[in-house]
């Protein structure tokens, strides 16, 4: 577990994959909110 942490620091560390990695959950986020949002047809 300690190992994982580790890892998770040095990503973080990492311009280029902070980066990424945000961008993705933004993107996940807004996919999610989105789903929730109700089309009415006529």
């Amino acid at each position: 577990m300690k190992q994982f942490i580790q890892t998770i620091q040095n990503i973080w560390k990492i311009d280029e994959l902070r980066q990424r990695i945000l961008t993705t959950l933004g993107l996940v986020l807004i996919y999610r909110l989105g789903s929730y949002v109700v089309l009415l047809r006529r």
